[in-house]
């Protein structure tokens, strides 16, 4: 096979085989994390508004979680090639979308830290937690602004033609180790982040006043948090190992979908404790 730009790349198997399934995913995990948003904004809402700085906080993460979606696909129909202008669209949709993963992670965080501030009387545990805060507010300012000049021009991030190169004099780019730290300081603070504000809660529900069966029931919802620390360390396994789907499309389509589901997994996590009161509610009410 020769590439042109006609037929650049062959699609494997498994390469379209990932892609079906962010398209099968990630549409039911999102609609799930859009339900649970609503309503979490709803409680805050009805009967009285309660909005407090985590709620306003989860807000502008959902509204930039958005535009943190790369879809891939053409039509219904299998691909056996990819163009070189398919390949292109598809990274630019990834970089650009980048930015937006950052402040949307980033931004559920701290949603989650702030509002466990309002339950952690501990003074020791608070510091613990607003240093959460401020390590998310740097990973935000980091990949979600300072990112962006991690090529200059920024279009140049996604040029598979050869218009820009540091040969020609028309493209600088941050050393590839500053590029594969960057990999690594991401994911250590996301999974960072996940453990500890998932663990945090366990500190003071033992003192909650409130049947076993329900202190366990909030640990667990607490704790969802850890599912999207194991997506962020595939994430990171799938970009530090080129082969480990062995094929490379494959893998990076993978890592796509890790993302994804890394962000979506912290999202229902900030969402889903704070409808356990109206749960409750409803439960009484049908007569369970």
């Amino acid at each position: 096979f020769v590439p042109t730009p006609e037929k650049y790349r062959v699609v494997s198997d498994t390469h379209y085989r990932v892609a079906c399934a962010i398209l099968i995913l990630t549409p039911i995990i999102h609609l799930f994390s859009t339900v649970v948003f609503v309503g979490r904004a709803y409680t805050r809402m009805v009967p009285t508004f309660r909005f407090g700085l985590d709620d306003y906080l989860i807000c502008i993460a959902w509204w930039a979680f958005q535009y943190d979606a790369v879809s891939w696909a053409a039509g219904f129909h299998r691909l056996y090639f990819k163009t070189r202008d398919h390949s292109e669209r598809t990274f630019r949709d990834g970089v650009l979308a980048l930015p937006f993963w950052a402040w949307a992670t980033g931004l559920v965080k701290i949603s989650i830290a702030w509002m466990l501030l309002r339950f952690q009387r501990t003074q020791g545990w608070r510091y613990f937690v607003y240093g959460m805060i401020i390590l998310n507010i740097f990973f935000i300012c980091f990949l979600g602004i300072a990112n962006i000049f991690n090529c200059v021009p920024y279009q140049s991030q996604w040029d598979f033609a050869g218009r820009y190169s540091v040969a020609k004099g028309n493209k600088k780019c941050w050393p590839v180790s500053a590029q594969q730290s960057t990999i690594y300081a991401t994911v250590t603070v996301n999974v960072l982040s996940d453990v500890v504000l998932s663990l945090v809660p366990l500190t003071f529900l033992r003192k909650v006043q409130r049947p076993l069966r329900e202190k366990i029931v909030i640990g667990c919802l607490l704790s969802l948090g850890i599912f999207a620390s194991i997506f962020s360390i595939l994430r990171l396994i799938t970009q530090v190992a080129p082969t480990y789907l062995v094929e490379p499309g494959a893998n990076g389509v993978f890592s796509g979908l890790m993302t994804c589901l890394e962000t979506e997994a912290s999202f229902i996590a900030a969402c889903v404790p704070a409808l356990r009161s109206s749960a409750n509610r409803w439960i009484q009410k049908i007569g369970l």
